[in-house]
């Protein structure tokens, strides 16, 4: 279903409806603030992700690992 929403035909429609709504001036206007948009979206979204994962470490740390003794192997 979701496959037949993403035809290039269809694409290409919602481009020149777009063109139609906003005009040659304010299509470019509207794309930046797009694009914009949807990078502050991925930028909070990989910080919140970030956020988490530091919760999860420090909630439950790793153990350090074992250090055993050193045997000089000289004479």
């Amino acid at each position: 279903m979701l496959t037949s929403i993403l035809q290039p035909t269809h694409l290409l429609i919602v481009l020149i409806v777009a063109l139609l709504l906003l005009g040659p001036k304010r299509l470019p206007e509207a794309g930046r603030a797009l694009g914009q948009g949807l990078q502050e979206f991925k930028g909070s979204i990989m910080a919140s992700t970030t956020t988490t994962l530091r919760i999860r470490w420090k909630q439950s740390p790793v153990p350090p690992p074992k250090r055993h003794a050193v045997r000089s192997t000289r004479g």
